[in-house]
């Protein structure tokens, strides 16, 4: 019988929708400066680095909810269908429409060219260049899916094996294959992709729950303290002129770190409170804001120009706060009659028709 994992504690949720709000609130401020002809404010949170908060969180929430898992008999293959079967359609989905968008709109979108091994490739998360060289699939925001799936697989091998083993060959394969990027030649593109030591924030995401289930706490206020220093170093760097990607998991990871520390060990709700649920709402929807907010953000541009609001007064302070109200709720909505549903009917367990139900079967929540 397979024991039900733990969900996700209740102040990484709302780390979780707090940094997915400030990605789509960077991306709008983007368009922003292009809509209305103005300069790029003097805004640091609009260019902090997000994305490696989700890394660590993501490293962290797998080994958590998967901790008692590993040696388990077919637990690798099980982990990484429930995984596949949550990223692929929507992923699809969403680069069928940028292709979409391609055509019908070829003026208005960046790289709206492409091949078909381009295309393929994104949609197999295999990383490939596109046709000004930069290795970046057709739906940009997937590249950071390239490095999910790429530490999904790995976590699935490594629940192939116990606990301690399992955990020895991921952090290895991890660690050995960011010692060799800088000797991988650029035009290896996927090798010198997929060992880029970005994948180590997954890592520290792991170490950290590691931490958390052997006991590590801080007090709340050191938990705030520790946050922090933590948003206040990725503020920091913004400045620094070399923000080279290849030592990313220093000057971006370790802060993710501290920050996903400060979160996760400071204490967690012991009451409901309205904040937490809605967050917790709002942070099931957050794989579909990801995927769709480039879209709203580029509706509601379009409809801007449309109604020749750019000229009105005011109307450059309301495009942000509008663009992320349209986007958290048409996530929402989708993970309502669209995720949920499909990730239900992928779900559900495939048997011949002619095999009996069977009684008392526990599915795992994810």
């Amino acid at each position: 019988m397979q024991a039900t994992r733990p969900a996700l504690l209740q102040n990484l949720q709302l780390l979780r929708i707090l940094v997915a709000v400030q990605v789509v609130y960077g991306h709008a401020l983007h368009e922003a400066v292009e809509l209305f002809h103005m300069p790029q404010p003097m805004d640091p949170f609009s260019q902090m680095n997000r994305i490696d908060i989700f890394f660590v969180i993501s490293g962290f929430a797998t080994f958590y909810a998967s901790r008692g898992q590993f040696g388990g008999a077919g637990e690798g293959a099980r982990f990484l269908r429930r995984r596949l079967t949550r990223l692929i359609p929507l992923y699809w989905l969403f680069t069928g429409l940028m292709v979409l968008a391609m055509f019908l709109f070829s003026g208005e979108v960046a790289h709206a060219s492409f091949s078909v091994e381009h295309l393929l490739a994104s949609l197999f998360f295999v990383p490939w260049p596109n046709q000004d060289g930069e290795t970046l699939p057709i739906l940009i925001l997937g590249w950071t899916l390239n490095y999910e799936i790429l530490f999904s697989v790995l976590f699935a091998m490594a629940l192939t094996l116990p606990l301690r083993a399992g955990m020895i060959l991921i952090t290895g394969i991890i660690a050995l294959a960011a010692l060799a990027y800088p000797f991988v030649p650029e035009h290896v593109w996927v090798l010198k992709y997929w060992s880029n030591p970005v994948m180590l924030e997954f890592v520290f995401g792991m170490g950290l729950a590691g931490l958390f289930m052997r006991g590590a706490r801080l007090s709340r206020s050191q938990g705030v303290l520790l946050a922090l220093g933590g948003f206040a170093l990725l503020l920091a760097v913004t400045a620094w002129p070399d923000r080279s990607l290849p030592l990313r998991f220093i000057w971006a990871g370790i802060p993710a770190a501290m920050i996903c520390a400060g979160f996760a060990f400071a204490p967690q709700p012991t009451t409901r409170h309205w904040l937490y649920d809605r967050a917790a709402k709002t942070a099931a929807a957050g794989y579909v804001l990801y995927l769709a907010h480039p879209f709203v953000i580029n509706i509601v541009a379009l409809a801007w120009r449309k109604a020749a609001l750019g000229s009105m007064a005011g109307s450059m302070l309301l495009f942000v706060p509008v663009t992320l109200m349209a986007s958290v709720a048409l996530a929402v909505v989708a993970h309502r009659w669209l995720e949920k549903p499909l990730n239900r009917y992928l779900d559900k367990p495939r048997r011949p028709r002619s095999e009996p139900s069977a009684s008392g079967a526990l599915v795992a929540a994810e």
